[in-house]
């Protein structure tokens, strides 16, 4: 089963544009202030390594292994054990590594409630995401329907939790 990530939410959107926009203004302002090309210069390619390594879709093989697939690239995960809806929203998210809003959120955080996980979600509404479990990981992710990602599944036979924490 696949699915493609979930429409990019307003506030990913706001913190993309802003970023861009600052790139570009440190780029015009280079003009004037040879240094800022510097920093343009260097935005710019961290918002081109974070495009590539935004998620694009999301993907349970037949042997249960889930593969999230970037613009670039795809990263793959041990088989799956549980999957399961969010309930409430994110409180105190602690990002540990990663990305926190360019094109996506994406890398290794964690909050009280899930522990450390990592997520792969272009949403910043936890309605958008479903918590996936391996033996070893807890992976958030946004499909684009995640009452259908959980329906299927739950085809494959994977179970999920009732209570959603």
């Amino acid at each position: 089963m696949k699915q493609d990530t979930v429409k990019t939410s307003v506030y990913i959107c706001w913190i993309t544009g802003f970023v861009l926009l600052l790139a570009v203004g440190f780029l015009i302002s280079a003009i004037f202030i040879r240094p800022l090309l510097i920093a343009g210069v260097l935005i710019l390619l961290i918002a081109v390594l974070c495009y590539l390594w935004a998620p694009e879709s999301f993907e349970i093989s037949d042997d249960l292994r889930l593969t999230v697939n970037y613009h670039s690239r795809e990263k793959k995960f041990g088989s799956v054990v549980k999957c399961y809806r969010l309930t409430g929203s994110f409180c105190c998210v602690i990002r540990l590594c990663g990305n926190g809003g360019l094109f996506a959120a994406t890398g290794l955080f964690w909050d009280r409630k899930y522990g450390k996980f990592r997520m792969y979600s272009t949403s910043a509404s936890y309605k958008d995401c479903v918590m996936v479990e391996t033996a070893d990981k807890k992976i958030i992710i946004s499909p684009e329907n995640p009452d259908a990602w959980i329906a299927d599944c739950a085809l494959l036979k994977i179970p999920g939790k009732s209570d959603g924490a």
